[in-house]
């Protein structure tokens, strides 16, 4: 969002040599044609989400199936805090965290393998 707010209309002129201010609306960055491959992040969201080998949603917290690493990275990775998914599942936030951590160390080779 930053990027289309404040980057791009404040550097395009600069290196255009305008001193005019574009203006760059959403809808105009949905007709530019995507050469540049996913970022880091849209892979490992992506990955999470497909969840190819099936082990994000059977590693979940003892006694909370619907809190299971998938669940928790999806919604950590849409900006929800650690507050919110707290009180959704009724689980602590340290608990959660921890579970969390433990979990992207445990799955670290598999996202390796699916990214690289």
């Amino acid at each position: 969002m930053l990027l289309t707010k404040r980057f791009f209309p404040e550097a395009i002129p600069k290196v255009l040599g305008k001193t005019n201010e574009i203006n760059l609306e959403s809808s105009h960055w949905e007709n530019i044609p995507s050469s540049q491959p996913l970022s880091l992040f849209e892979q490992v969201r992506e990955c999470i989400e497909t969840d190819p080998e099936l082990i994000f949603r059977k590693e979940h917290i003892k006694g909370h199936p619907e809190a299971n690493f998938q669940a928790i990275a999806k919604r950590r990775c849409s900006g929800i805090s650690w507050k919110d998914i707290s009180a959704e599942w009724g689980i602590g936030i340290t608990s959660l965290h921890t579970f969390y951590q433990r979990c992207l160390n445990k799955f670290g080779d598999q996202f390796r393998g699916y990214l690289f």
